[in-house]
């Protein structure tokens, strides 16, 4: 598959890649390269799924190479958008409320699931006007059955938001499929904690570093990515303490928390710790490290998939 590289021309950064030998750019329409890195790799998953889905060599060419200026957009005679276009507009468009990164990020990996799950499932569907309500329908469902409540209404805010603002961006009138999907009752996302019996059966049977993630969960009380991307040097085992930098308030003011260790706690990460080699830096979870910087949903599918082996389905 290919693998996408920026490149820069008269101050406008562009997506390169090559598939079968033959080059291709296009315009990831910002002049910024830290926005163009953000750009990169969704746009890149769009091009992969065209490949997937037959209609590669309708949206990016089929054998002669097109020049860095190709246009970044590419709108059918009758109001209709390739669905390789649909991100590129989003993230190009005035009509979008720019979210932080580490939240532009996650938006970018849902949006390349579902381009996955469309190549997969609908390879026949190349178009906006392509993805009907049956459709978003089918991939809600497949949602609905296998994550949980909040993770359902992000994607289907998401993709709500995306089809409401390239439809207004390129003046489409196209009905928005995924409106018309009511959200999960929100009192159904917001699981309530474990009991003290329930957190017990966990520790007790998970191992590594799935373990180690839940006890960082159980004492630290933190975000998902602040635990799996806890490092060595905010821990302090001589004060007892661990030291957290939440991602998500990052460089505000008084950002940094310093959270007393639990003993139970305190005697999981010395194991760990001596394990390692009594690491100075590093990510104290490192597979889970890599697992969550490829992608948050590879760390939730496992920690739901272990909490449904022992009946606690979240």
């Amino acid at each position: 598959m290919p693998q996408g590289f920026l490149h820069n021309d008269a101050g406008r950064w562009y997506a390169r890649w090559k598939h079968k030998g033959v080059p291709r750019a296009r315009s990831l329409g910002t002049s910024d390269r830290r926005e163009a890195e953000r750009r990169l790799k969704p746009f890149i998953a769009t091009v992969i799924a065209s490949i997937h889905n037959g209609t590669y060599a309708a949206e990016f060419g089929g054998t002669s190479a097109p020049t860095p200026r190709a246009p970044l957009l590419r709108a059918t005679a009758n109001g209709d958008m390739s669905l390789g276009d649909v991100w590129p507009c989003y993230l190009g468009s005035s009509y979008r409320k720019a979210p932080g990164a580490a939240t532009q990020e996650q938006y970018a990996l849902q949006f390349g699931r579902f381009m996955g799950w469309m190549s997969e499932k609908h390879p026949e569907v190349r178009t906006l006007k392509g993805v009907t309500n049956q459709v978003a329908s089918d991939f809600m469902n497949e949602l609905r059955e296998s994550r949980t409540a909040n993770t359902f209404n992000k994607y289907r805010d998401l993709l709500a938001r995306v089809h409401r603002v390239v439809c207004t961006t390129r003046s489409f009138s196209i009905a928005n499929p995924f409106e018309n999907i009511p959200p999960m009752d929100n009192d159904s996302a917001r699981r309530e904690d474990f009991t003290q019996e329930q957190k017990e059966t966990i520790l007790s049977r998970a191992a590594g570093e799935m373990l180690t993630l839940f006890y960082l969960g159980f004492y630290v009380a933190q975000r998902l990515k602040d635990c799996c991307l806890l490092d060595w040097t905010q821990v302090r085992m001589d004060a007892n303490e661990v030291e957290v930098a939440p991602f998500k308030t990052r460089g505000r003011s008084k950002s940094k928390m310093v959270i007393p260790m639990h003993p139970d706690l305190k005697i999981r990460l010395s194991e760990v710790w001596e394990q390692a080699g009594k690491p100075a830096s590093g990510h104290v979870l490192p597979g889970m490290a890599e697992l969550y910087l490829r992608g948050r949903d590879n760390v939730t599918d496992r920690i739901q998939a272990f909490l449904r082996s022992l009946g606690l389905t979240p």
